[in-house]
């Protein structure tokens, strides 16, 4: 039950996990919750032809959630910053987008109560990994 569905005219491609392996990941409402969060931004900043990943893997304690996209990236000024409220960097200005708004700090504040952790890296002009842990106990 993605929201992919209102990205699809930009033509791009979504690479991902069968629902199989995301209902295996716990409190599943509030990680899709975080997935979409996550599916919406890089849909945001992603150019048409880009392309989306989702990847999941199962370590011992850890469940761990990979977005990656092709996009613009994330200016590494404004990295720290991105998972507060209403942070918005110059490139969201300069996109015309309403910035990060509220969708990051909600994604993290779901990970963190979760007893998780949600971290961003990301190379100007080549992509933006956004990576999410969550013990495997909670998922």
């Amino acid at each position: 039950a993605m929201s992919a569905s209102r990205w699809l005219e930009k033509d791009i491609e979504y690479v991902g996990p069968d629902e199989a392996p995301l209902a295996m990941v716990g409190d599943q409402d509030r990680v899709e919750d975080v997935i979409s969060i996550l599916l919406d931004n890089a849909s945001k900043y992603t150019p048409v032809g880009g392309r989306i990943s989702v990847i999941t893997r199962r370590r011992r304690e850890v469940a761990t959630l990979e977005v990656a996209d092709t996009g613009q990236g994330i200016p590494e000024k404004d990295l720290p910053h991105i998972f507060d409220r209403f942070y918005r960097s110059d490139l969201s200005r300069a996109a015309g987008e309403g910035g990060f708004g509220l969708g990051l700090a909600i994604a993290k504040s779901i990970v963190v109560s979760m007893g998780g952790e949600i971290s961003a890296a990301s190379v100007e002009g080549r992509g933006t990994v956004f990576t999410v842990r969550l013990p495997r106990g909670r998922a």
